[in-house]
């Protein structure tokens, strides 16, 4: 057996965890993340792949699931309602399975489809879906294919794939984590068109940036200009990125507002609802260059954003890696 290196991070979450009391605060449910793995073969070459790990309680377990080397899983989402997983394999297909790595079932196969992301609502009886189906004859002004979008709600109980969003090609259409609104009669996305494709007819919306779609009514409500849009978890607020700002929808005021404004070479990260909160987490990487041409390094910061006090805390310490799904 080879060495293995993993972030030093990992080694130090538990002990920081213990020491620091405020970032105990925020820390809350359990976080399912990847991070990246060096292993040492024993012919002195070295092999990259990202592994799975489960944070809880200051406590952190690693998983038997690798994107590159023991499974083909990766995209991994939690259940709401017990401790498996969802996890796509390849283009086109999404599994259930648990902390083993065991595949339980296959939950979805889109054939011809490339799944770009899929959140579970909060009692796992639906998933929402994005994806791109393939198609023949449609072009760009560059003569290559753009496959058009299609959001979906997979329900479980009756194993059926309803279309609700059907996009042209040129248009993109996103989901993050926590999309889904409480009532699960709503959910928050972001639409765009393509800056390599050419939208063929007439757009599908006239602005670009932060929708809500409303399920039953099956209508549209246009927010504001933005990407990567989240729902609070008790429903009250969208939070939303916005030309390098952190932006909040409040729907009680029918109010929108910057919390976070990054500078020129910070970028925003990772923003994540605290589960059963009106707290937002958030990481923004800050580079340092030299003549903004020699990379040298980055200082990563993690924040917590108390939505209901108004308060802005930056907390020290832990790197929880990439892909969060919370619980």
């Amino acid at each position: 057996m080879g060495k293995k290196i993993t972030h030093i991070v990992l080694l130090l979450i538990p002990l920081l965890l213990s020491c620091n009391k405020s970032y105990e605060n925020i820390v809350k449910g359990k976080i399912l993340y990847n991070n990246y793995i060096t292993e040492e073969k024993t012919d002195g070459t070295f092999l990259n792949y990202t592994k799975y790990f489960i944070y809880k309680n200051g406590k952190i377990w690693e998983t038997n699931i690798s994107s590159e080397r023991d499974t083909n899983m990766y995209n991994l989402k939690w259940f709401n309602t017990n401790d498996n997983m969802l996890a796509q394999i390849g283009n086109d297909i999404i599994v259930e399975t648990n902390s083993s790595g065991k595949e339980i079932n296959q939950i979805i196969k889109l054939n011809n489809s490339t799944i770009h992301e899929f959140y579970p609502d909060k009692n796992d009886k639906q998933i929402l879906i994005s994806y791109q189906q393939k198609t023949t004859g449609s072009k760009s002004f560059f003569g290559e294919t753009s496959d058009p979008y299609t959001i979906a709600i997979l329900d479980l109980e009756k194993d059926s794939l309803i279309e609700l969003i059907k996009l042209k090609s040129g248009e993109i259409a996103s989901i993050n984590e926590s999309p889904w609104a409480p009532d699960k009669n709503k959910f928050v996305f972001t639409y765009r068109t393509s800056k390599n494709f050419k939208c063929e007819g007439k757009k599908t919306f006239n602005k670009e940036g932060v929708y809500i779609y409303n399920i039953q009514n099956k209508d549209f409500k246009y927010i504001d200009f933005g990407s990567n849009c989240i729902w609070s978890d008790e429903g009250s607020y969208i939070a939303y990125m916005s030309e390098n700002q952190i932006r909040t929808y409040d729907f009680a005021l029918n109010k929108k507002s910057t919390i976070y404004k990054s500078s020129n070479k910070e970028s925003i990260r990772q923003m994540h609802w605290v589960p059963k909160e009106n707290t937002l987490y958030f990481k923004t990487y800050y580079c340092f260059l030299t003549l903004d041409i020699i990379y040298i390094g980055e200082s990563v910061k993690h924040f917590g954003y108390h939505i209901k006090e108004d308060k802005l805390q930056q907390y020290r310490f832990v790197d929880y890696g990439y892909s969060l799904s919370w619980k």
